[in-house]
């Protein structure tokens, strides 16, 4: 079984509908953001547009479905202002990464 952060190990679909953390990578010039979360059609995609809308160019993505129907997705993003979109990047999400990309 890979390594999975710990803090990640932990919930199940009914008790922790998502964890998220981020950590700099220097060795890579990136952030790694990493979400733990129940699986749904989508999902990924749902993330990476988020990512892209608030500026984050991601350049290195791995995606795990697990056996208890959670998914631990990885992106390693990096900031830019190329191509953001016009929309005001407000919402907390967009605060959040803004704070560490």
């Amino acid at each position: 079984m890979p390594d999975t952060p710990a803090s990640c190990a932990r919930p199940t679909a009914s008790a922790a509908p998502l964890v998220v953390e981020k950590r700099q990578d220097p060795q890579r010039g990136a952030t790694e953001v990493t979400l733990y979360t129940a699986d749904h059609a989508g999902l990924f995609s749902r993330i990476a547009g988020a990512l892209a809308m608030c500026g984050a160019n991601i350049v290195d993505a791995k995606i795990m479905t697990m056996s208890n129907g959670m998914a631990l997705d990885t992106f390693w993003v990096q900031a830019t202002t190329a191509g953001r979109s016009k929309r005001p990047t407000s919402s907390r999400a967009c605060r959040w990464c803004s704070s560490g990309c």
